[in-house]
């Protein structure tokens, strides 16, 4: 038997199991499931080759061999996990997701091979980076990537074995870096009397702002990351409401999956500034109930065009929901954004704060923009 299958067999007499995603260098991996009792380990294992299933999956990351793509990959993992048991709770799952760019043909002069292994379970998210020159096989890569998977699992369910990847030839680079979750699921309700709200604020440990009664200016957004167009519009909104709005991130996004823990953490940390609220409250209708809850009079929001129109699309707008945001005084700032349209019809009219100002805000800035350009430097 070899010694991954030795590993594998150990593995199936610990508590634990794993969903487990890998680009098409990982599909190797498969070789678990030759060893008897693999089902005590493995709730599944899915090879998205195409990159529409990739997208579909876990959501379309910046680049397709990053750690950004290998986390989304665990994270969307999890939850397929987590739905897979939730008849059975006594038993911890966790999400792996591998994403890699290794030996090919034709190959490209200069072009290095890259390995990107995440873990993502409650509480944690893991990642193992693999940075590699030209000179391995492509089979020797595609054990590489079956290795750190496998030490991936050993992780999840309390196992010892290293892959050792790092005394590969030909290294540039190895790296494992773990984020600890500095907030709880449990924390971030949707429900109870009153909700409990994760706040982290610099420049106000007890925001008046969720004062019992008071009308609370949320600014939502995915800040991935906080940019100079986010901060131009918090100083206008500001100034033209005579209030600080509070940034809020939901960590489950309407139409953007669940958030690793490394992500979190870094978009909390560029919000240090001005302060940040986390919430599950995926859609603004949601948002309204949970702070009304919180005991707030009303919400006001402070969004771009583009978010405007997300709003409004009836794949996230529920029959009723205009008629809920007029009945608890919901208003909206929304700032122009390039190309997207304010559509203010007569039926919305009554929702909008009126501001030439917000109107012709236009920053061409975007966080997709800087994320590439990061990836290319």
């Amino acid at each position: 038997m070899s010694r991954f299958r030795e590993i594998a067999a150990e593995l199936n007499a610990l508590p634990g199991k794993v969903f487990v995603v890998a680009t098409g260098a990982g599909a190797t991996f498969g070789e678990f499931f030759v060893v008897p009792g693999a089902s005590k380990t493995l709730l599944g294992f899915f090879v998205p080759y195409d990159q529409h299933f990739f997208d579909e999956f876990a959501g379309k990351p910046d680049s397709y061999a990053s750690p950004d793509a290998a986390r989304k990959l665990a994270v969307a993992a999890y939850y397929k996990a987590k739905i897979c048991k939730k008849q059975d709770s006594s038993e911890f799952v966790y999400g792996i997701g591998a994403a890699c760019s290794i030996a090919t043909t034709p190959e490209r002069a200069g072009r290095q091979h890259k390995i990107h292994v995440a873990l993502h379970g409650e509480g944690f998210t893991e990642v193992w980076d693999l940075i590699l020159d030209q000179g391995l096989s492509r089979e020797e890569e595609e054990t590489a990537v079956r290795n750190l998977i496998l030490e991936a699992v050993c992780r999840a369910k309390g196992g010892t074995y290293t892959s050792n990847a790092f005394q590969l030839r030909g290294v540039v680079s190895f790296n494992c870096d773990i984020a600890q979750a500095t907030i709880s699921e449990e924390g971030l309700v949707e429900e109870g009397d009153p909700p409990f709200l994760q706040l982290y604020h610099a420049s106000f440990p007890n925001p008046p702002c969720l004062e019992q009664g008071a009308r609370v200016v949320l600014f939502p957004g995915s800040f991935n990351p906080f940019h100079e167009g986010h901060q131009a519009m918090y100083d206008l909104a500001t100034q033209i409401l005579g209030q600080k709005p509070l940034p809020e991130l939901s960590v489950r996004n309407a139409d953007k999956p669940p958030l690793d823990y490394m992500s979190l953490n870094e978009r909390v940390e560029g919000l240090q500034h001005t302060g940040v609220v986390l919430t599950r409250a995926s859609k603004m209708i949601d948002k309204v109930r949970l702070f009304r809850k919180w005991g707030v009079s009303a919400v006001t929001f402070v969004v771009g065009a583009d978010t405007w129109q997300r709003i409004l699309d009836p794949r996230f707008l529920e029959p009723g929901e205009l008629e809920e945001f007029a009945e608890t005084d919901t208003k909206f700032l929304v700032f122009g954004r390039g190309d997207a349209s304010i559509m203010a019809t007569s039926d919305l009219r009554n929702l909008m704060i009126e501001s030439e100002k917000a109107r012709s805000f236009n920053r061409p800035v975007s966080s997709t923009s800087i994320r590439k350009e990061k990836l290319r430097g």
